[in-house]
């Protein structure tokens, strides 16, 4: 990622450091973001939750549950019964 913005990686850890974050934990947020956007699309409803985890790079679905907890405070099968629920935009 570092060479794709043409900085070193020592760079880029400083200036995510600045941010009182890191890289790392940049991209996981980013990742649970998009699944947690993927649920909630009406057209994406019918993909399991399984392949979803497994589209952005969850090791298991498992692993994806408990992270997801841990960010949302809410399976993720509960993120997408109250998203479907409240009427979400199509994706």
């Amino acid at each position: 990622m570092a060479k794709a913005v043409g900085r070193s990686l020592r760079q880029l850890n400083r200036l995510f450091a600045a941010r009182q974050t890191s890289v790392s934990h940049t991209i996981w947020r980013l990742r649970l973001a998009r699944a947690a956007d993927d649920l909630a699309s009406v057209a994406l409803r019918r993909v399991p939750v399984g392949d979803i985890a497994d589209r952005w790079g969850f090791a298991s679905q498992a692993h994806f549950a408990r992270a997801f907890r841990a960010r949302y405070g809410s399976s993720p099968s509960e993120h997408r019964r109250q998203a479907l629920a409240a009427g979400s935009t199509p994706s």
